[in-house]
């Protein structure tokens, strides 16, 4: 057991970005949410931290976890080679980051393959391999040069080609082209490598305002919702509560609390904090065509949580059935569906169970 008198250094071999997509969709899958949250948190440290040291007791304080916790969750990181662990003579602990494995050694590497496959579901699996795998034969070493080396040479702006992708997504997604300032775009990409390209695209998606058929983005409602982003840890609560839907005065602070808990996770984190054995394939492909029929991810979550309440699981009938009431109605803020479904389960004495998920749950990044 490292001594919780020692220090806690972080350090990279060179500061290269972290590849978020790998690590949510594979090897997330491996070692779990928390080890993952770990491996952020440690990532802070490296960025934020002058000198990228911390007391580890302090350390160990901020993310909410005891010592054997560290241990158990490090040496998860550890087993995957994401990170490498030292100990001075004076029990120093000094941790140094590792790039995750390129997408064409995913399926390649034998061991790490056969780990991943122990870890799915065959289905799951399947599908991964058909996303990830390039078809690249085994005894094919990849000898090619990243593009960022050519345009680095030409002294061409990478940036331009990040807010591009989004830029493309954005447009998708509200089915007219977007036009975003250059404040906008400056504050994407400072923090780009922190929150990734999914919770950017998520983030622009619940923010994009319609204003005389244009889509305008609020320069202070986006920062500040970088900001919940990048503060959100493990003493942060996902609070539900099962008497939201089933009494008239709800206690309106108590409302407000559970409304932001809504605003702040894209669909597909939401669940996979509060329920993550429903977050399946054909969920995720369900919240995708919602986002894509025009429904913000704020108000998806709160469809998950008036479904799960109800059903106790999440019937994709009847997220459908309140996706078109949604879509028939105008529903399209948390407050509006609120008053609909509230009104609606009343109305019916639709009382919902308030022994089942009443959830103050902590999250482990």
């Amino acid at each position: 057991m490292i001594p919780l008198t020692c220090a806690l250094s972080v350090q990279k071999k060179y500061d290269f970005p972290i590849d978020t997509y790998i690590l949510n969709e594979i090897y997330k899958k491996i070692i779990g949410n928390e080890a993952i949250g770990l491996f952020f948190s440690l990532d802070a440290i490296f960025k934020k931290n002058k000198d990228n040291r911390i007391e580890l007791i302090a350390f160990l304080k901020k993310e909410n976890i005891n010592n054997e916790k560290f241990n158990e969750l490090k040496a998860k990181l550890e087993s995957v080679d994401l990170i490498g662990a030292y100990t001075s003579e004076s029990n120093d602990l000094l941790v140094i980051l590792n790039q995750t494995k390129r997408i064409e050694e995913v399926f390649s590497n034998n061991e790490f393959n056969e780990l991943l496959k122990s870890k799915c579901e065959q289905d799951e699996y399947e599908e991964l391999k058909y996303r990830f795998d390039l078809f690249i034969p085994q005894n094919f070493i990849n000898i090619s040069s990243d593009i960022s080396v050519l345009l680095e040479k030409n002294n061409i702006d990478t940036d331009l080609f990040k807010i591009e992708n989004v830029q493309r997504e954005i447009n998708a997604y509200f089915k007219r082209i977007v036009i975003m300032p250059q404040e906008i775009k400056n504050l994407l990409i400072n923090n780009w490598t922190v929150l990734g390209e999914e919770k950017i695209i998520s983030l622009l998606t619940s923010l994009g305002l319609e204003n005389k058929n244009e889509i305008i983005f609020d320069f202070n409602s986006l920062s500040s919702g970088i900001n919940n982003l990048l503060n959100i840890g493990n003493n942060v609560l996902i609070i539900r509560e099962a008497q939201l839907w089933s009494q008239h005065n709800f206690d309106q602070n108590k409302k407000n609390e559970i409304f932001n808990c809504y605003r702040s996770y894209a669909a597909e984190e939401y669940l996979g904090k509060i329920f993550p054995e429903e977050l399946t394939q054909r969920i995720k492909k369900i919240f995708l065509n919602l986002r894509y029929s025009g429904i913000k991810d704020e108000v998806i979550n709160m469809m998950i949580d008036f479904t799960l309440n109800k059903c106790h699981n999440l019937q994709s009938e009847y997220i459908n059935k309140i996706s078109n009431t949604i879509k028939a109605k105008g529903l399209n803020t948390i407050e509006k569906l609120y008053d609909h479904l509230t009104f609606k389960s009343n109305k019916n004495n639709e009382f919902i169970d308030k022994n089942y998920l009443v959830i103050n749950k902590n999250i482990d990044w």
